[in-house]
């Protein structure tokens, strides 16, 4: 009787990337002609890609394949990252954070997504395939494709009116500048008049204007309508005037008489006497030395303690000055005359 050899083949499976296999990644031996069945099961976020027979591409991205024991073989599963697509749009009134556009993300990402509605508009709501959602921003796990779109509506309106006016008098105030936080400005008419339109909320109306105390207070127009607010502005008053002193008198000479055209300064304060030897200098208040002078007289000085404010009356008496000597005019002829004289006798 003939003994016949069993004739087995060995079976090496392999992995790429995250996932395992049934029966799980190693070497099996099976007799000739087996059809061994092999499953592969990707890790969490990963998927089959294709599969590879002894080196060549064997079968695409299938759950489970049959390879037919007739030699020795290797097979390989190919596992690869799943992705996801996120595409979004809009409806007119807005735009979104990122852009309206399509966007490919790794399994699982979690992908925040903001609407934003143009002035005059409002975010109404999402709808991610075909539900709605309400909030904003809209945050996903990209666990799957999604298509979101934002909807838009336009905003409901208050019309904010009034008339700005100066608060002692009730006169108009013309050129003022009013606004609506960020979102609306005008400036008042010649009557004073302004209108505002904002869509409903609450917010801070500010008001300024040349020569008055800004003005600002939180209105609430959380609804469609039009609101009347006056806005009265408070003048600033003008700067007090500064505190000055006052020196003045009169110039005379010691009989008495007065002179006209003398020169007074009190530091980097000057001025000239009248006709009747009168002056006044206006100074800030502080401690000044006063000085007078005149042609003909010697010059006077004094020290004034004007450091508070008012007026100080001094007299100064100036005394004439010394002429010098006056030389006849002969002398020097008479001088020459003599010394041209001796010089002549000597020679002799």
């Amino acid at each position: 009787m003939a003994v016949v050899a069993l004739v087995e083949y060995t079976l090496n499976i392999s992995v790429q990337g995250n996932g395992t296999t049934d029966p799980a990644p190693g070497s099996y031996t099976y007799a000739e002609g087996t059809s061994v069945t092999v499953t592969a099961i990707p890790a969490t976020g990963w998927t089959v890609d294709h599969w590879e027979l002894d080196g060549a591409y064997y079968a695409g991205s299938i759950e489970s394949v049959s390879v037919t024991m007739d030699t020795n073989h290797g097979l390989l599963v190919v596992f690869v990252e799943q992705t996801h697509t996120l595409t979004i749009t809009v409806t007119t009134g807005g735009t979104t954070e990122p852009a309206p556009g399509s966007y490919t993300y790794p399994y699982g990402e979690q992908v925040t997504i903001t609407a934003i509605p143009d002035a005059g508009y409002a975010f109404s709501h999402w709808t991610v395939d075909g539900l709605i959602s309400m909030t904003n921003p809209l945050v996903l796990s990209m666990t799957r494709d999604y298509s979101v779109q934002a909807v838009f509506v336009e905003a409901p309106t208050a019309t904010i009116t009034g008339t700005v006016v100066n608060a002692e008098t009730n006169e108009p105030i013309a050129g003022a500048s009013i606004s609506v936080d960020t979102v609306a400005s005008t400036t008042s008419g010649l009557a004073g008049e302004y209108t505002l339109t904002v869509p409903i909320g609450i917010y801070t109306l500010k008001a300024s204007a040349s020569g008055y105390y800004d003005w600002s207070s939180t209105i609430d127009v959380s609804s469609e309508g039009t609101y009347i607010i006056d806005i009265p502005m408070t003048p600033i008053p003008p700067p007090s005037p500064k505190p000055t002193s006052t020196i003045t008198g009169t110039v005379t000479d010691v009989e008495g008489n007065v002179i006209a055209g003398a020169t007074v300064t009190a530091n980097s304060y000057t001025t000239i006497t009248d006709e009747n030897g009168k002056f006044s200098l206006t100074v800030e208040p502080g401690i000044y030395t006063v000085k007078v002078s005149a042609e003909g007289y010697k010059e006077w000085s004094q020290t004034i303690d004007a450091s508070v404010a008012g007026t100080y009356v001094i007299s100064p008496v100036l005394e004439k000055a010394v002429a010098p000597p006056t030389i006849p005019m002969w002398l020097p002829l008479a001088v020459f005359a003599g010394i041209a004289i001796m010089l002549f006798i000597s020679k002799r």
